[in-house]
Formats: C-alpha cells, sequence, structure tokens
C-alpha cells in the first residue's frame, strides 16, 4: 500500500482526463464544428490529434483504475466512490471508442450523395433473397426489396442521399440456367425498373440485370437498357449457370464481343457478388457462417475479378470501367502480393495478360463503401486505387442507409476526398450533370 498516494494521484487524473474524453464522445459534433477555430471547419490533423487524446485518456484512466483496485483488493469501495465511477467511465468509454471508432469526431456531412449498390425486386425474384436474414427479419427485408419509394425515399432524405442508381437482387437471373427463360426475366426486371424511375428520375437511375448465359442475348439487352430505356450500365451478380456450357466467368473468349459492346457504349459494368455453388465449394461444408457477405462473397468476386485482369480482356478493350463493391472485395489488401509473390524467382507472369495485375485494377476498377463501413479499409483503398476511383454505396436493403451515412459523413479522411467519393466521382464516371 505504500504506493497507494501515488496511485489515488493517478486516478484522480484519470478520472478527469476520463471525464473530459466522455464530454467530447457526448457533445454535440456539429455545435462543436461550428464554434471551433473561429467557426473554421476542423481539419483532419485537428481530428486524427483529438482522437488520439480521447483513446489516451481512456487508456489512462483504466491502467489507473485497476492498478488501485488491484492494490486494494477492490474491496470496500462503494459504487459512488470516484475510483468506482472512473472505472466504469473508463470502460464505457472504452468500448464506445473500440465498437465506434469511426463515429468520435464527426466534422463534415457529406449531403446529396449518389449511392450505386442499391438493390430492390419484382415479385418473381424476391424469394432469392429468403435466406439472406433469419426468418425474423424476412418479413422486413422483404418490404425493403419490393419498395422503391415510401420507405427507400425517405432513408435517403433523412441521410443526404440525392440519388440511387437501382439494380435487381441477387441472384436472380444468374442462376437460370435455361437461356431463353433467363432473358424473359432480365427483360421483365429492367422494364419495371425503367417504369419505377420514370415517376422519380431525379431520385433514381437503372443499372440493367443481363442474361450472361447468353453474350449475345446480353448484349442486345444492355443496348435496349442503355439506348432506349436511358440505364447508366449493368450489375451482373457474378457466375452465371448455363444449360449448355455449366459455370461461366466472363473472362471466358465467348464474351469478348459482348465486352466489346460494352466499352462501344461507354457504360460501366458492376460486378456483384453470389455465393459460389455448393459442389465447388466444399470448404465451406459445415461452415455456412462463412457464405454470403461473411466470406465466400467477397471471395468468388475477387477471384472473378482477378481472371477478368489476368485474362487479356483489358489489353483488347482497355477503355472498360468495372465497379467493385464492398471496398473492392479484399483485392487493395492484396494486391502487392498478387503481383510479387516469390519475388526473387524470376519468372514471367502466367497469365494472357500484358501488364501487372495492379496496372489493370488502376485502371479499369472502380470500387464502392456498399456493406463495408469501416474507415482503416476505406484508407487502405485510397492507399491502393486514389480516392478518385471510390464511391459511396450502402448496399440497401440488405445493410442500413443511416449506418452507411453516419460512418461516411464522420470517417478520418479529408473533406475533399468526401466530396468525391460522396458525389462527384460518380457524377464524373455516369457522366452526370451536378
Amino acid at each position: 500500500m505504500a504506493e497507494f498516494p501515488t496511485i489515488q494521484l493517478r486516478v484522480a487524473e484519470a478520472a478527469a482526463s476520463c471525464d473530459a474524453a466522455k464530454k467530447i464522445l457526448l457533445s454535440d459534433l456539429r455545435e462543436r464544428e461550428a464554434t471551433a477555430n473561429g467557426g473554421q471547419a476542423i481539419t483532419v490533423q485537428d481530428r486524427i490529434t483529438s482522437r488520439r487524446g480521447q483513446a489516451f485518456a481512456v487508456s489512462l484512466a483504466i491502467r489507473a483504475t485497476e492498478a488501485l483496485n488491484a492494490s486494494t483488493g477492490g474491496q470496500g469501495l462503494d459504487v459512488s466512490h470516484p475510483v468506482q465511477r472512473a472505472w466504469r467511465d473508463a470502460n464505457a468509454v472504452g468500448r464506445h471508442i473500440s465498437m465506434n471508432w469511426d463515429t468520435v469526431g464527426t466534422i463534415f456531412k457529406a449531403d446529396k450523395k449518389i449511392a450505386l449498390e442499391e438493390h430492390f425486386a419484382i415479385e418473381q425474384t424476391v424469394q432469392d433473397s429468403a435466406g439472406v436474414v433469419p426468418h425474423l427479419y424476412w418479413e422486413e427485408l422483404k418490404y425493403r426489396l419490393l419498395d422503391l419509394h415510401e420507405r427507400r425515399i425517405r432513408e435517403m432524405d433523412e441521410n443526404g442521399v440525392e440519388l440511387m442508381i437501382l439494380s435487381l437482387n441477387a441472384p436472380t437471373v444468374q442462376a437460370i440456367p435455361d437461356e431463353k427463360a433467363a432473358y424473359e426475366l432480365s427483360r421483365r426486371a429492367n422494364d419495371y425498373l425503367a417504369d419505377q424511375i420514370a415517376k422519380r428520375p431525379d431520385r433514381f437511375k437503372g443499372f440493367a440485370a443481363l442474361p450472361m448465359q447468353s453474350p449475345e442475348l446480353a448484349t442486345r439487352e444492355l443496348e435496349r437498357c442503355v439506348t432506349e430505356l436511358g440505364f447508366v450500365g449493368a450489375l451482373v451478380n457474378g457466375f452465371s449457370q448455363s444449360q449448355r456450357d455449366g459455370i461461366l466467368y466472363y473472362d471466358l473468349p465467348q464474351f469478348r464481343p459482348f465486352w466489346a459492346a460494352v466499352q462501344t457504349l461507354d457504360v460501366p459494368f458492376y460486378l456483384h457478388p453470389r455465393n459460389p455453388l455448393p459442389a465447388h465449394a466444399p470448404i465451406y461444408d459445415g461452415h455456412p457462417w462463412l457464405l454470403g457477405p461473411t466470406w465466400a462473397f467477397g471471395q468468388e468476386t475477387a477471384v472473378h475479378a482477378l481472371r477478368l485482369m489476368g485474362s487479356g480482356l483489358f489489353d483488347d478493350y482497355p477503355d472498360l470501367k468495372i465497379i467493385l463493391g464492398h471496398l473492392g472485395e479484399g483485392l487493395p489488401y492484396s494486391m502487392w502480393r498478387v503481383d510479387n509473390r516469390n519475388a526473387w524467382v524470376e519468372t514471367a507472369p502466367n497469365y494472357p495478360a500484358k501488364k501487372r495485375i495492379a496496372d489493370y485494377f488502376h485502371a479499369n476498377f472502380w470500387l464502392t463503401t456498399s456493406g463495408n463501413f469501416r474507415t482503416q479499409t476505406l484508407v487502405d483503398a485510397i492507399l491502393e486505387i486514389g480516392s478518385d476511383r471510390i464511391l459511396f454505396s450502402a448496399d440497401w436493403p440488405f445493410e442500413n442507409v443511416d449506418h452507411a451515412a453516419r460512418w461516411f459523413d464522420s470517417a478520418s479522411i479529408s473533406d475533399n476526398d468526401r466530396i468525391k467519393i460522396g458525389r462527384t466521382n460518380a457524377a464524373r464516371l455516369f457522366k452526370f450533370e451536378v
């Protein structure tokens, strides 16, 4: 107990620090912005310094109270004792920071955001999404998918989203092996979407659903959707199942005429995830929790994207624009390793493409924030591909618009990047007037 006075002093200081940190967290952040720096916006460095100060205050309080509790055995201290209060406050604030690392200090709200991985369903496809959420939540998800105007627009208005680019739920068309049936469903869904967009052209644009089982039919439908329906590109839900050819990935030679049409039309192609077929994914047997957005979506889509890059597709069609969701399906984190495996071995890459994989990734790909609301991952993507090629998205209705918007509006990036990612990058890519 010889150190007790010293520990008491540390606790007093820590409690004060913790109280200050708590007040920072609980204050009205927009009001702080208005009064800080003479009304000037807080800089990114200010925000980082503030966050570090909060984290230090919390860690100091936790360490001090742990030391005092250890020295006294935690005995004889009433719950109202300052030491116990500091303990509770320190742990509460610590939990807040650890769970909400990206929301500790918003300084800028990105209004008029454009979101472009936002899904809908028609009655013929809605059941494809039934297994995405537990049964208890199915009716809510079903309502969200089928609603294109009431709840959806309210969510947009409340969270600073001016425009959504809508796309059909997954896997739908891609899971229909019969080419004719896939073509008919894609036309039905695209016509329905065009009718809905016509009711609110100021709030919605459309991605075409395509029957990729037949490159010829897919080309025909894409041309119709862009030239007649006014759609701004296509979103395809991963590989397609075909009665004739089995599983189709779009690096295969028969798709070259399709890609030629995509380049001629000068519209983006969004490669969206789907789960692998059970026969092709025994590694997931007994571990269903790894399917879907947890892991399998990203892995399946990343490999598909790598196949496109390594196939020589972008040598033949260098102006193609490919979009990946979820901040790149893990590819930004892995790009160096993809190109530098066994770097001491002097051998040429064993793929048809003429350049490094990263060269195609940087030149032909854009990424969205859909369903991946984490600043560390966003910063990694910015460092790899640049903030000019990242686009805001929510992934409604599978993710919440408010979760996406609150995170994005407060993420530790520059306000210039926030404007670009939130709006102007998409406007430039899709040739929207802003």
